[in-house]
């Protein structure tokens, strides 16, 4: 593995010394064929407490296409739920009732959407997503009926009870765009040029050279903390990743991490 063999120079020293060897940083492509399920993802705290991982799951949405003019999606409660009425729909899978409590967004290809640990969110048939997120699989799932998840699994091993204090219940106005607070997890811009910490930049559109090999549409470039100058074509568009900030509050070091109970 590269970054074991060179962490400083992969990683930075901040970064070492706050999130050991683990870059912090997950990038996935996501082309939703079908509309994803309820769901929400740990915070920090929680993932710590109950599931012994240095971190939870913020995340964002680059939206880098749709096939029709917009996709769309729900983020956040539009209006307070009490946790035994939320507890409820899921028990019934009620997925109008689920559905219809969170916000609708319309979103189009260049909106950038964020979304902090605890908030319930699905995403809609028919858009392609660049997802930045913090390094977990970590889903709570509120609805299963009608998609390929095993109740027993919806809940992390955990229990309902438990599970359900993962969720924000309270009223969330989305927004697009990345406000100062997702620098604690991850960035996304479209700067060409190398940032003094890991990054990876994925290329939307164009072909021409990225630090000395041929790059097209759909290549990612894993870029090292201790590149100074980057040479990228004028051709290509990308998208920098960016691991989190280590001068951000965030988990503690791995060591004081506590064992899932």
């Amino acid at each position: 593995d590269l970054i074991e063999e060179e962490p400083e120079a992969w990683l930075g020293r901040d970064h070492l010394e706050r999130f050991g060897t683990s870059t912090g940083l997950l990038v996935k492509i996501l082309d939703a064929g079908e509309r994803l399920p309820v769901h929400a993802h740990p915070g920090r705290t929680f993932a710590r407490r109950h599931l012994g991982s240095q971190f939870g799951k913020t995340e964002a949405w680059v939206v880098l296409d749709t096939r029709a003019e917009a996709a769309e999606v729900w983020i956040g409660l539009r209006e307070p739920v009490e946790r035994g009425r939320f507890r409820e729909w899921i028990e019934r899978q009620d997925s109008a009732a689920l559905l219809s409590s969170l916000n609708h967004l319309p979103v189009r290809a260049g909106d950038v959407v964020y979304v902090p640990a605890g908030a319930p969110h699905a995403i809609g048939a028919g858009a392609l997503i660049a997802e930045l997120q913090e390094p977990t699989d970590l889903s709570i799932v509120a609805e299963w009926s009608g998609f390929p998840i095993e109740p027993a699994d919806a809940h992390l091993g955990i229990g309902w009870e438990l599970a359900l204090e993962a969720f924000d219940l309270t009223p969330r106005q989305p927004a697009l765009g990345l406000p100062e607070e997702a620098r604690e997890f991850f960035w996304a811009d479209d700067l060409p040029e190398p940032a003094g910490r890991f990054g990876i930049l994925l290329v939307l559109a164009g072909e021409g050279e990225l630090a000395g090999e041929q790059a097209q549409a759909g290549d990612a470039f894993a870029v090292p903390a201790a590149v100074e100058e980057l040479e990228v074509s004028d051709d290509l568009r990308v998208l920098r990743c960016l691991a989190p900030d280590p001068s951000s509050p965030g988990p503690p070091s791995p060591r004081a991490v506590s064992s899932r109970r």
